[in-house]
């Protein structure tokens, strides 16, 4: 058995949900790295606030050293996503109807 691989156009589908994986799992472990709760990150989730971490001059620089780690958990879990891709391209199809038969012209003239 040969394994399938995704060609060009799937691989550049896969590296966008690869980014957006990475930026919003980054996201989420930046409020985790500065000690909030998940009931806090349900309440007051920004996705626009990893962007301003790294971007903003004026947060302090223990806040933003953060924005580190977050993006490298983001990219370790975007790993995932061709894992599964590949996974489901080569996953064998179970006949919906078992070993059925469909019945050709021929069986049903016979019948």
């Amino acid at each position: 058995m040969s394994l399938k691989l995704p060609d060009k156009g799937q691989w550049a589908f896969i590296g966008l949900v690869m980014c957006l994986v990475t930026y919003y799992t980054g996201s989420v472990a930046v409020y985790f790295l500065n000690g909030k709760t998940p009931l806090y990150i349900w309440k007051n989730f920004d996705s626009m606030l990893l962007w301003r971490i790294i971007t903003e001059s004026n947060i302090r620089t223990d806040i933003r050293l953060t924005a580190i780690p977050s993006l490298l958990s983001g990219m370790v879990s975007s790993l995932i996503v061709p894992v599964f891709i590949i996974w489901q391209l080569n996953k064998t199809d179970v006949a919906l109807y078992g070993d059925a038969k469909f019945a050709s012209d021929n069986d049903l003239r016979k019948s």
